[in-house]
């Protein structure tokens, strides 16, 4: 636990605290796509929306995790995340 807080003291909380607001303008904006009278928040119109700040959540979780852990470790790793990246990349087509 206390590696948790040692890594969140060392990250750059300008960057984070950037994506964090441009992470709540884009559910603004999304909920802003489904506007009815007022901002829709059950699960059948506001279902996009639900998904996207539960994705972004465990994104940050993501991110503190890879933090934990040593750099040393992705050494011997290079190779293959490189495929998946590029993997992942070509998923959106």
């Amino acid at each position: 636990m206390n590696k948790i807080f040692n890594t969140l003291k060392s990250c750059d909380k300008t960057i984070l605290l950037l994506v964090l607001i441009l992470g709540f303008i884009s559910l603004l904006m999304l909920e802003s796509t489904i506007y009815d009278g007022g901002f829709v928040l059950n699960f059948q119109e506001g279902r996009p929306v639900i998904i996207q700040a539960i994705s972004y959540f465990l994104g940050f979780i993501c991110i503190f995790a890879i933090l934990a852990i040593d750099y040393n470790f992705f050494y011997g790793l290079e190779k293959l995340l490189y495929a998946l990246s590029n993997l992942f990349l070509l998923t959106v087509y």
